[in-house]
Order: C-alpha cells, then structure tokens, then sequence
C-alpha cells in the first residue's frame, strides 16, 4: 500500500502502541475487527489516548459473506500463524487461505467461525489487492502457551 509500516510489540504494554500512533501523527486507526466489542472497546482507547480516531468498516459485518468475499477473488491470501487448540490443531499453522484454497478450508472447518473472530484462529495477510508486493513469512519457531499454539515469524524479501 505504499505506507509506512510498523510492528509493536503489545506483549511491552500498549503505551508503546499509543506512542507509535503520536510519532506517526496520523489522524485515524484503521482496524478489521468485526465482532468483538470488547477489542473495538480496547482500541477505541488506545485511539483516545493517542489522540486519533477509530475506523472499523468491517465491524458489525457477517463473517460468512465477508470470507467469500475475500477469497472469491484471486489476490488475496492470509496465512494462519495462530490457533487455538480448542477448536483448530496445530497442524493449521502454515495454511494459506486463498482462492483456491477457501473451499478446503471451509469444508474441513465448519465448526468455527470462518474468519476466526471468536479467537479460533489468528492469520497474517500476505498477499492483497491492496498491496504493492506481497509478503513472505518465514517461521522461527512454534510456541504453546495454555490452548495457544501460534508461529513466531520474520518477514523476509
């Protein structure tokens, strides 16, 4: 997308996310949540306190056509680099959603929601519309914490 690009690291507290949205002095947050008030309620904070407002087009949306219409187009693809092992196993992690691969996945996955939002699964977008080139991911290592099983990545070139 031709922006600047940033990871922070919430695990050090999110002052350092409200710091990087006063540094970028930007005048919105725009986010992909679509069913948990709860996260919205967390940003809308961080927002707050950044000094910036809260963009969610996405939210209050249905999962099921969202999905579809995502991944019924070719040129977009997000990998799975986070599953909870209640509901996904570990074997997951790695997958590539995409066009040809939705159907796969839906099929082999009808009891969770389809874009993850009850924390099923966590995915990094590697490939969209959107973007000027995609991304690639290279696993470091795995990491199991209680039912959290999820893929500590690099991006590489």
């Amino acid at each position: 997308m031709n922006k600047h690009f940033a990871i922070v690291d919430l695990h050090k507290g999110e002052q350092e996310l409200v710091d990087l949205l006063k540094n970028l002095n930007v005048d919105a947050l725009v986010a992909g949540d679509i069913n948990v008030p709860q996260h919205v309620t967390w940003l809308q904070s961080i927002c707050s306190q950044a000094g910036t407002k809260l963009l969610e087009p996405l939210y209050g949306k249905k999962t099921s056509i969202l999905f579809q219409e995502m991944f019924n187009e070719p040129g977009f693809k997000a990998t799975i680099i986070g599953v909870n092992t209640k509901y996904l196993t570990a074997e997951w992690l790695g997958f590539t959603i995409s066009n040809e691969t939705a159907e796969t996945f839906l099929s082999r996955t009808r009891q969770i929601d389809p874009l993850g939002e009850n924390g099923e699964f966590h995915t990094i977008v590697v490939e969209s519309p959107l973007y000027s080139n995609t991304f690639k991911i290279k696993p470091l290592e795995k990491i199991t914490e209680k039912d959290a099983t999820y893929l500590r990545i690099t991006l590489i070139e």
